[in-house]
């Protein structure tokens, strides 16, 4: 099974991260804002809206590298 990793990265091209959390309610409250406000920044995203500060990575091997 697939680990899911949520970040808030920076909005230049290489998008180093900021803060990085299991769930995104633990983002949340990193960054003082809701959950519904980075999930739907993040639907955005993958759906090529705009580009968000937050992100969704799925780690899918065993040494947890990004899929």
């Amino acid at each position: 099974m697939a680990d899911v990793v949520y970040m808030k990265v920076t909005t230049d091209k290489f998008e180093l991260p900021v803060m990085v959390a299991n769930t995104v309610a633990e983002l949340a409250i990193m960054d003082n804002t809701t959950s519904n406000n980075i999930r739907s920044a993040i639907c955005k995203r993958e759906k090529g809206l705009y580009k968000s500060k937050y992100v969704k990575v799925i780690l899918d091997n065993d040494e947890g590298e990004p899929k």
